[in-house]
């Protein structure tokens, strides 16, 4: 779920998978068709132009919500503007240079490269950073010098170091459907887009169409002929599933096995067991009173490792370093830039303040703080840029260098100028015959031996307290006995002053 405000520091003009018009962003990008990176082009009310990729052009006003199946984007069909893999676009009145390239995360998901006049960023939106496919299809981005890298960190966990690949959750597939009888029905959750390989190696394995609703078999043939020999709208000429399981199919529910694909660091299959103290939700397409024979889990992940998300920063080798998924706020962003130091990734960046109290503790060599990072609070939502060099760390800590040498210098200078001030006197005027006048208090003057330092042991003595519990007594009761005197007059009113 993505945390990313949709403002590029580097070029403010731009709005990356954020539709909100702000004031000055004048062109809107789409990575991809999922929800939560298409926040605002719901309304009727976004007139502008959408830049995205030629397949996600195909999808977008095809899209409908899980809960209604009404279509969410149909309005958009003449504003999207497709644009093709690793074809460079200059954007109109000005000289910012976009370029979509594979994502590995669903059909039509791009990386979004953008040049110009204020360095080179790279957007990743969503991203699967396997290794053999940045190699073969992202290998021209070692030739640019990279400023900053928005990521995507979903999957920025210990507990998530290592998934599968793909490959690996095919091979798993095929082989837990093997294990089943072939009367048993199969129900593939492949609830949103981004799971079509799995249609694909079942279709090439089994020889078998999978059944889907009709609006999603409009959908993806639109987008793709090819799906024309994927994907069917009967239910009785398959036993594949990926249908939203209404009566035609509801029958062969007591034989049914639902396997839902889901990122986690398990190597095998595994069986969920369905209760209401369950921790581990579903999204699935199923109905909620649907009771499968089986459900198993499928390790399968659409989002990078953390493991593939440090191989990718290495890769690209980005001088700043934005993570555009921070659940957690400002604690999770830390710990997310602890983790990724210690696993080698090299962000020149500034310290937090728990990096310079720890600094002064165990921290002794300028090498050492070369791989400090710091989390840099812009002024907008849950997006955090990091913005320095390892220079200026070893600067902000280390108290040997020559501006603390020059300041220190200077504050001593400025401290031998320090005129030494008679003491001031303070008194209270009497406010009735009762109330007599208050013994003056003094202020000390800076003695002559305290010229560069403070003492901090000693306390400072004053040759009278201003209030003590004595004239405290004395003032309210000359307050009670004036109420006393006059009932009628309110002490302390605008008429009636009580001096002081």
């Amino acid at each position: 779920m993505s945390t990313f405000n949709g403002h590029i520091k580097e070029y403010p003009i731009l709005s990356i998978d954020r539709f909100v018009p702000n004031g000055f962003a004048k062109h809107f990008i789409l990575s991809h068709v999922h929800k939560d990176h298409t926040h605002g082009l719901e309304s009727l009310n976004f007139k502008e132009k959408v830049y995205c990729t030629q397949q996600t052009a195909l999808l977008l006003p095809l899209m409908e919500t899980r809960i209604s199946k009404q279509l969410m984007y149909g309005h958009l069909k003449e504003l999207v503007v497709p644009v093709p893999y690793h074809e460079p676009i200059v954007l109109d009145s000005s000289s910012i240079k976009l370029t979509f390239l594979p994502a590995n995360h669903c059909p039509g998901a791009a990386l979004i490269l953008i040049e110009g006049d204020n360095g080179t960023v790279l957007y990743t939106g969503d991203m699967r950073a396997e290794p053999n496919f940045v190699t073969e299809h992202l290998d021209s981005l070692k030739t640019y010098r990279i400023k900053n890298l928005y990521m995507d960190t979903t999957c920025c966990y210990p507990e998530r170091r290592n998934f599968i690949s793909k490959i690996a959750s095919i091979d798993l597939l095929t082989k837990l459907v093997q294990s089943y009888p072939t009367e048993n029905h199969i129900y593939l959750d492949c609830w949103t887009v981004g799971y079509e390989e799995i249609w694909i190696a079942i279709t090439e394995m089994f020889r078998e169409r999978v059944h889907v609703s009709q609006k999603r078999y409009t959908m993806y043939c639109h987008m793709n002929p090819l799906f024309e020999s994927v994907l069917t709208t009967d239910p009785t000429s398959t036993r594949f599933h990926s249908c939203y399981w209404e009566e035609e199919c509801a029958k062969h529910e007591k034989y049914m096995i639902s396997i839902h694909p889901t990122p986690n660091k398990n190597i095998k299959p595994f069986k969920y067991i369905r209760s209401k103290q369950s921790k581990q939700l579903l999204m699935t397409d199923l109905p909620y009173n649907c009771k499968p024979f089986e459900q198993m889990i499928l390790p399968f992940s659409t989002h990078s490792s953390l493991t593939e998300i440090v191989f990718f920063h290495k890769f690209v080798n980005p001088k700043e370093f934005t993570p555009c998924v921070a659940r957690g706020g400002w604690e999770t962003l830390d710990q997310m830039r602890r983790l990724l130091t210690e696993e080698g990734c090299k962000l020149n960046t500034g310290p937090s303040s728990s990096d310079i109290e720890r600094s002064n503790a165990s921290i002794s060599s300028d090498d050492a703080l070369k791989h400090t990072l710091s989390d840099q609070h812009g002024s907008v939502e849950n997006s955090i840029h990091y913005q320095s060099t390892a220079e200026s760390v070893i600067q902000q800590l280390n108290p040997s260098n020559q501006l603390l040498q020059r300041s220190s210098s200077r504050l001593s200078a400025l401290s031998d100028n320090i005129p030494t001030r008679k003491p001031i006197y303070l008194s209270l005027s009497s406010c009735s015959e009762s109330y007599e006048q208050d013994d003056p208090i003094s202020v000390p003057a800076l003695s002559a031996s305290n010229e560069n330092t403070l003492p901090c042991s000693q306390p400072q003595i004053y040759n009278e307290p201003f209030i003590t519990k004595e004239k405290t007594r004395q003032f309210l009761k000359s307050i009670k006995e004036l109420k006393k005197r006059n009932n009628k007059n309110k002490i302390g009113s605008r008429c009636h002053p009580v001096r002081l």
